[in-house]
């Protein structure tokens, strides 16, 4: 069945520079901006609330699974690389 599944490549999280970081929430940041490799399973919607109005709204998603661990993620689309 993997073999039909796209290769892509992911991150859990935007990178954003934040100079008060502590070593250990370093860390956890380089965690989770770093690249991994992985399989796109399939586009999913979620359900969300906009922190600048407070509306409800509907974002899509890639349901994403991490090679090295088979975990599965939902991750923001242009988070994701597919792989040619």
């Amino acid at each position: 069945m993997k073999e039909k599944l796209r290769k892509i490549t992911f991150s859990l999280a935007y990178y954003y520079f934040e100079p008060d970081l502590t070593d250990e929430q370093q860390k956890e940041q380089e965690e989770e901006t770093r690249q991994r490799n992985g399989y796109f399973h399939k586009w999913v919607e979620e359900s969300d609330i906009s922190p600048q109005t407070q509306e409800p709204y509907t974002k899509t998603l890639a349901l994403v699974e991490d090679i090295e661990t088979g975990k599965m993620y939902k991750v923001e689309p242009d988070l994701i690389k597919f792989q040619k």
